[in-house]
């Protein structure tokens, strides 16, 4: 999840300093790595920091009566990071299509950077929204499940964690776009 965060980050600095990007330090790659590592520990470590362990679950539980404000508020921050990375691979875009309209203007590794960034940008977006859409739909369940019925009742929590996580659609909606689109 915020992989795409972080792809979306390197993809906006590679068309900032599409000139120079070939160049760039080694250690901005090192540094997208340990971040894309040390986020979601930080998350994981705030999940775990409230959850109530001596609950009992029938069902592998992420999500305690304890935990439960913490995790909504983790999953408010996926939403916004991911909305965050949809807008600023859109703007790159943007950017890149302007450029390529003055390709021919461009030393040849301008040229090529500009258009690899097209290419991996126009690639990778639809990527992003099939797995924002998905999951704007499996948090809008949650969030009117949880606005009528504000208490944790632990019983029905699994119940509600299969029905409404519907990322598993991801896999097989995500191919049919990619044939959509780039046949």
């Amino acid at each position: 999840m915020f992989s795409l965060i972080i792809i979306s980050i390197e993809r906006f600095l590679a068309t900032v300093f599409y000139k120079n990007y070939e160049q760039c330090p080694k250690w901005l790659g090192v540094w997208f790595g340990f971040a894309e590592i040390l986020i979601p520990c930080v998350c994981l470590a705030i999940g775990t920091a409230y959850y109530d362990f001596s609950e009992r679950f029938s069902y592998c539980s992420v999500v305690s009566s304890s935990n439960f404000d913490a995790v909504m508020q983790i999953t408010y921050v996926f939403l916004a990071s991911e909305f965050f990375a949809l807008l600023l691979f859109h703007f790159s875009l943007f950017i890149n299509w302007r450029r390529m309209k003055r390709r021919a203007l461009m030393d040849p590794t301008g040229r090529y950077q500009i258009t690899e960034n097209f290419k991996t940008i126009a690639t990778i977006t639809p990527m992003i929204w099939c797995h924002f859409l998905i999951m704007i739909g499996s948090f809008a369940f949650f969030f009117a499940y949880f606005s009528f019925n504000p208490t944790f009742d632990p019983r029905i929590y699994p119940i509600l964690e299969e029905s409404s996580n519907q990322i598993y659609w991801h896999g097989v909606i995500l191919p049919l776009i990619f044939f959509l689109v780039l046949r």
